[in-house]
């Protein structure tokens, strides 16, 4: 279920001080002098904030421990009517803002007393970057304490601040006390039918008023206190806390903002393999095939029910899995035809859908091919590293015997024509309950086009119908490539009727980290009792090569790994063969020849098969991958006796050794199964695409970057056009990541590729150094 992206993660509030008649005048940033400092970094430092440049600006010290608060404390150079504090976040970073914030001021640097303000700065949008006059009644005084207490996202401490001032306002009487308002946490979502209450105390002990400003609701006195009542539609709620003051106290207003939805107006979305204009072919009458259908529907506050399936208006015995909206039902003709299917899905609000199908079941057809791709194009930039779409296969039961995979890979019509280096590739498929599952694994070759095939029948149960398929290429924008990709679908019964997948340990794992020598996980495996054979299928490539990753691990490092099933124990060493290259790409420029770690330059990656049928009958596998055990990357960053220039030429480099990792347990049937096996907890590694971006952008003697979401440890490169790696760093958190700075002043005029991979994610960015 998809959240909406909103601007703030918890209710966001903001002071909007008006109890002032006069304008406040800004005191001259050439007057202040900083007295203490807790949080700057090494070149953004605090005094950046006051330079009048609103390109340059101080950055909290994300490095440290703790990066918040962070306290700052200014002498004015003499005594003023402090009436507030004026805020510029860095223009071209909008995600590190200040949130919270407290203020002080005083005569005495010894004695503070309480803070004049303490609040949240109200942001009408995500990318609002107007500075904010951040506003109190004014008390005199010639110190001023500034306190950062939070910043706008979730997942560091960075706040920077292009530019910072001290307001006074000489013209209003002094002797009145200001007052802060403290306001409980609020949900981050309400509902349109909801009722919210709403509470505030003032540090007076006064009482706190609430008005509506906009939205689509109303504050009503309910209960002997204020409520936000919605209006049944969707919108943002701003809301504005008062109070008005007397005598002995300032006024003080808060301005905060609540998103509602309407779970009332979210339909359900029903998604199924199933199409219209593919017959369910099928060499008996009595055969089942496998129905299959995935709901989901928008809002916090809505989840789906249930699933239902009809032929012909009989109902289908069915089953529903609440985690991920996957239903399935075995349909039984029980002769040749046409049938109409209805799919229902319904939601908690109320709200259902149907789907209709009109289908035709009929026996078994010709050997024929099918395309999905057709000259896809892959390029970095434009249109991506990733690109593909959808794509409709034939829906069979025992009508196949094998189904082939042929991929053309050619050079496409844009600058660079073929990408010059070998780059890893996979395709992918969405499967029916909304996963992206790789079915096949490819390294590009040295420059020229080449042409590949695959025996791809294990995945027979996951081509059938519509089916979303995608291409991704490790390509950094030196060339692209043009892919077709057709499947032949061979004729003739098969060995098995059925088969199921159960996907294991998937993704990217570092190898010989001195860390997490042994990254994968331990695997249970529930398995059924109608398993007829049962293969284990592995896809393992290793990369990453040099002088600083012992033994030129992973890539040309013929490791002996071990996996197991229970007590059964399975030799896996990666290692092919490149020359002759095993899919007959010839005439390739670069380092081709050399034998790889379960991959070539220009081919497919076969991988692996494992008989475990004898464990069939078990009914429980504990699944274990052991990289092996001798092995340790002495030169790895997470290596304490490493020693630059020493030990290793460079103990900071990240193109550490690591495995590229695709593995399904495939379970084969004589009949339609019950149920197929599942793994209790698979094993994901970093595939996931990260996004960030890096700024200023051009670069002249440093960048920055910007990550979005958790990060966790990883490394990050520079990398010219050419492939040469200018700088490698190495950092442990993304507070750490995004705290940084990356000097560039030692690089030629150019474009690069930034390059970070972390234990889950990877991704690039383009930048330009003058």
């Amino acid at each position: 279920m998809k959240k909406k992206l909103l601007f703030f993660v918890t209710a966001l509030l903001g002071l909007a001080f008006s109890g002032l008649k006069a304008q406040p005048k800004t005191i001259p940033a050439s007057e202040y002098r900083v007295l203490f400092i807790n949080s700057q970094s090494a070149s953004d430092t605090v005094g950046k904030a006051f330079d009048g440049d609103s390109a340059t600006w101080w950055a909290v010290n994300t490095a440290i421990a703790k990066p918040l608060p962070a306290c700052l404390i200014l002498d004015l150079g003499q005594s003023y009517k402090v009436c507030g504090i004026s805020y510029l976040c860095n223009p071209q970073n909008y995600e590190d803002k200040l949130s919270a914030y407290s203020v002080y001021v005083n005569n005495d640097t010894a004695e503070w007393g309480e803070p004049q303000a303490a609040s949240r700065i109200y942001w009408p949008a995500s990318t609002d970057v107007a500075g904010k006059d951040l506003l109190f009644g004014a008390v005199e005084g010639r110190y001023v304490r500034v306190v950062y207490e939070d910043n706008t996202n979730t997942w560091n401490n960075a706040i920077q601040t292009a530019e910072l001032r001290v307001l006074a306002n000489d013209t209003v009487a002094l002797g009145r006390k200001n007052q802060v308002l403290d306001i409980p946490a609020l949900p981050d979502l309400v509902s349109a039918a909801d009722t919210t209450p709403l509470r505030a105390e003032a540090s007076s002990g006064l009482a706190v008023e609430f008005r509506l400003v906009s939205g689509p609701a109303k504050i009503e006195w309910i209960d002997s206190a204020y409520s936000l009542v919605c209006e049944g539609t969707e919108g943002v709620a701003v809301v504005e806390a008062v109070q008005a003051g007397d005598e002995a106290f300032y006024p003080v207003s808060y301005t905060f903002a609540l998103q509602i939805e309407q779970p009332a107006a979210y339909g359900v979305q029903l998604h199924t393999p199933l199409v219209e204009e593919e017959p369910i072919v099928m060499p008996s009458d009595t055969l089942y095939y496998l129905l299959q259908a995935r709901a989901e529907i928008g809002s916090t506050f809505n989840e789906i029910e249930g699933i239902e399936f009809s032929v012909d208006g009989e109902g289908l015995e069915s089953t529903f899995n609440p985690e991920n909206g996957l239903a399935q039902a075995r349909f039984y003709p029980g002769k040749y035809g046409e049938f109409d299917v209805a799919i229902k899905a319904w939601a908690s609000n109320g709200r259902d859908t149907v789907v209709h199908r009109h289908l035709k079941v009929d026996s078994a057809r010709d050997s024929r091919v099918v395309r999905s791709f057709e000259h896809l194009v892959i390029n970095y930039p434009e249109p991506g590293r990733t690109n593909g779409g959808v794509y409709v296969f034939p829906q069979h039961a025992g009508s196949y015997q094998s189904i082939v995979a042929r991929m053309d890979v050619s050079c496409p019509d844009v600058e660079g024509g073929c990408d010059d280096w070998d780059r890893v590739a996979w395709i992918e498929i969405q499967t029916p309950d909304g996963q992206w599952r790789e079915i096949i694994r490819y390294t590009t070759a040295f420059g020229v086009p080449c042409y590949h095939s695959l025996d791809v029948t294990d995945f027979s149960s996951w081509l059938q119908g519509e089916v979303p398929m995608r291409m991704f290429v490790d390509t950094w924008g030196t060339g692209g490539y043009s892919v077709t990709l057709d499947f032949e679908f061979i004729k003739g019964m098969p060995q098995y009727l059925y088969t199921g997948i159960t996907p294991l340990w998937n993704g990217n794992f570092m190898f010989g980290d001195p860390a997490d020598l042994q990254p994968l996980d331990t695997l249970d495996v529930e398995l059924d009792g109608d398993i007829a054979a049962l293969n284990l299928k592995v896809v393992t490539t290793g990369h990453g090569w040099g002088d600083n990753n012992t033994s030129n691990a992973a890539e040309f490092y013929r490791a002996e790994h071990h996996i197991y099933a229970n007590e059964e124990v399975f030799e896996h060493a990666p290692w092919m063969q490149c020359n002759p290259n095993p899919d007959t790409c010839l005439l390739q420029r670069g380092t081709w020849q050399y034998n790889r770690a379960g991959w070539c330059p220009g081919a497919i990656a076969p991988g692996y098969n494992y008989n475990l049928t004898p464990l069939a009958d078990a009914g429980h596998l504990q699944m274990k991958f052991i990289f092996e055990e001798d092995y340790v990357d002495r030169c790895h960053p997470n290596n304490p006796e490493c020693e630059s220039g020493v030990t290793c030429a460079d103990c900071m480099d990240t193109y550490n050794p690591q495995y590229y990792i695709a593995s399904y347990l495939i379970s084969y049937y004589d009949k339609m199964y019950d149920s197929l096996p599942s793994a209790s907890n698979e094993s994901v590694g970093s595939k996931e695409e990260l996004h960030f971006t890096a700024y200023p952008n051009p670069a002249t003697d440093r960048f920055f970057v910007q990550t979005y979401g958790e990060t966790g440890r990883g490394g990050l490169q520079v990398i010219g056009l050419d492939g040469k790696v200018w700088h490698s760093y190495v950092f442990n958190s993304g507070v750490e990541l995004n705290g940084r700075e990356f000097p560039v002043w030692d690089m030629p005029q150019g474009v690069y590729v930034i390059r970070i991979q972390t234990e889950r994610q990877n991704g690039i960015y383009k930048i330009v150094v003058q």
